[in-house]
């Protein structure tokens, strides 16, 4: 029962790159999705080094939507829509979570 349940979860969070369709776009969805996974996991990193608490709390809510999207959509291009017009507004907020925590003290050390 578990390794059913841990493909799934697998092939929830890269959906568009199991798929059955036969559209010219797809394999830029793929790209597209395998960079944006890339990005998050390099913004994780990055965001675990300066705030632990926030790096987890991105994480579950990435894992969350992409489980969400991911498991009860069947229309591959309606999960690249939704998972897109979600995922890179997280992202870029990672960003400037990171950018937050670089300038913090630039305040106090100009003086």
């Amino acid at each position: 029962i578990l390794i059913p349940m841990i493909k799934d979860i697998f092939n929830a969070i890269l959906t568009p790159t199991f798929s059955k369709s036969n559209s010219i776009f797809l394999n830029f969805f793929i790209i597209e999705n395998y960079l944006l996974l890339i990005l998050f996991i390099f913004y994780s990193i990055i965001l675990f080094k300066y705030n632990y608490l926030k790096s987890i709390f991105f994480i579950t809510f990435f894992f969350i939507l992409n489980l969400s999207v991911g498991m009860f959509v069947i229309n591959d291009m309606a999960i690249y829509r939704y998972k897109i017009t979600m995922i890179i507004p997280l992202i870029l907020i990672m960003r400037e979570e990171i950018l937050n925590h670089k300038n913090e003290n630039i305040i106090f050390n100009k003086s």
